[in-house]
């Protein structure tokens, strides 16, 4: 958790990460689940699956700033109607700037393979 408005993270990179939390797991992204501060100019590519609030790049943005960022990989929730986004899974009264997300998003049953 990114917990306070003076926190910051920039010019982060991860690559090739895997989260799988259970069914009833909540706010989860590649570089927070929940964020009130800020984050800029960082990059993400992996792959999510959970319960809700799940985002590439952060699963939950209250109140804060994010600018300037990318994501990329797959994001899988629960059920549909959870909250999942390629970049962020929610977002409050935050804002969300100059940011890109290439992500496969998917909510609800998933077909066999």
């Amino acid at each position: 958790m990114i917990d306070s408005e003076q926190a910051e993270v920039k010019n982060l990179v991860l690559e090739n990460f895997s989260i799988i939390g259970g069914s009833d797991s909540h706010y989860h992204g590649g570089i927070c689940g929940r964020n009130y501060g800020t984050i800029d100019r960082c990059n993400v590519n992996g792959s999510m699956r959970g319960g809700s609030a799940l985002g590439g790049l952060c699963g939950h943005n209250r109140y804060g700033t994010i600018s300037h960022c990318r994501a990329a990989g797959s994001v899988s929730g629960r059920d549909q109607g959870d909250l999942v986004g390629g970049l962020c899974g929610q977002n409050y009264k935050g804002m969300i700037v100059q940011c890109y997300a290439g992500s496969l998003v998917s909510s609800g049953e998933q077909p066999a393979q």
